[in-house]
């Protein structure tokens, strides 16, 4: 993890990639020769793969699948909707989740995107940190301060995102192991399916009541602000709605989960800037950031070719799956680290509107971590990362 000062220049082994998207330096100065995915070793493949086969012929699910590495190409398919859109997510995800905006383009997403973004408002989300998000980080972590030692996995990130998503939805707190075992196996996706639906379908059938009571007598909560909304005078369909909320649960607590942890041991691991976010809690947007471009959460972005298309002198069919790998080297190519000025990166996909989910994990993040920090309570009970 680079220091978070974006004033000084980047570490000799950060990642920097020249003007045609070569690797000029690999992020830790690992020596990557030899990488092999299979080995454990996935940001050593994905260096091997953009110095020798920026663009590869993956094993694909029933098509055509590539998978790309290079900051430049991923910049490229990940900024036009037209070549490359995202409806892929609806064959991989569809079956799982139903109607998602993450399968959407262009207008459709613009609509439902400003739809979801009166859920995500400032207002709300100053009512949801000083109500619930800040409340919830500080119990747990009371909770263990006075053990002496604790696994923060299992202990606080594990428990905290999905216990704030439910919170936001209205429904019981004491339930969030629900969410959380559905979360993950929601996640599953295609890749087991038979667990992956089950799991929706657990949820929706949980979910339904509250849905419906909402619609009659909506109160102040995230499902009555999505169930309330609409599109050209029109409510969300049950689909829409149901797709949104089996989003929202993996989307929202599975990222904040991993990436809180992420952030946690990068804090463990680099006593300095420790130091320096304990005295200086302006530092901390930066240090997120700084840790969704070291060790994101999602490492891949999956988009369709809408017709033939040339990438790095590669020709890739239409109707191919292409697969961005988004983690670390390939995620950042300028020299300076990110910085709460809004220095560029892949973390969040680039459209030409902001990201309306942003402010939802950065609110969890940002109270997480400064809630972590006082007094060094949490760091005092002994951590070993």
């Amino acid at each position: 993890m680079n220091d978070i000062d974006a004033t000084q220049p980047a570490a000799a082994d950060a990642d920097v990639t020249d003007p045609d998207g070569a690797d000029v330096a690999d992020m830790d100065g690992a020596d990557m020769d030899g990488a092999d995915m299979d080995g454990g070793d996935i940001y050593g493949f994905w260096a091997t793969c953009r110095r020798h086969d920026p663009v590869m012929a993956i094993e694909g699910l029933g098509r055509d699948m590539w998978m790309l590495t290079r900051f430049a190409d991923i910049d490229e398919i990940l900024r036009d909707a037209d070549r490359f859109p995202s409806r892929i997510n609806a064959d991989t995800m569809g079956p799982v989740m139903g109607t998602v905006i993450l399968a959407m383009d262009g207008e459709e997403h613009r609509r439902h995107r400003n739809l979801v973004a009166r859920a995500f408002r400032p207002s709300a989300l100053v009512r949801w940190e000083d109500e619930l998000i800040a409340p919830t980080i500080n119990r747990l972590i009371d909770d263990i301060a006075g053990r002496g030692r604790s696994d923060l996995v299992a202990d606080v990130t594990s428990r905290y995102p999905v216990q704030v998503i439910a919170g936001v939805l209205g429904v019981p707190t004491d339930d969030y192991e629900l969410f959380q075992r559905w979360g993950l196996e929601i996640s599953k996706g295609p890749e087991d399916y038979d667990v992956s639906k089950a799991a929706s379908r657990a949820m929706r059938e949980y979910l339904t009541p509250l849905v419906e009571h909402r619609k009659a007598h909506p109160t102040n909560d995230l499902v009555s602000d999505i169930v309330t909304a609409e599109i050209d005078g029109e409510r969300l369909s049950d689909e829409h709605i149901y797709g949104f909320l089996r989003l929202l649960l993996p989307a929202g607590a599975e990222t904040t989960f991993r990436a809180l942890g992420n952030c946690l041991l990068a804090l463990l691991t680099q006593p300095p800037v420790l130091a320096r976010v304990t005295d200086d809690r302006s530092l901390l947007d930066a240090v997120i950031e700084e840790t969704l471009r070291w060790e994101t959460s999602v490492t891949m972005v999956n988009r369709e070719t809408a017709c033939p298309v040339e990438l790095a002198g590669v020709t890739v069919p239409a109707g191919a799956s292409v697969v961005c790998a988004t983690a670390r080297s390939s995620s950042c190519a300028w020299a300076s680290p990110p910085s709460s000025t809004g220095s560029p990166g892949c973390a969040w996909t680039p459209r030409p509107a902001r990201c309306t989910s942003r402010d939802w994990p950065f609110a969890h993040r940002r109270v997480s971590v400064s809630s972590s920090t006082p007094e060094r309570r949490l760091f005092d009970t002994g951590a070993d990362p």
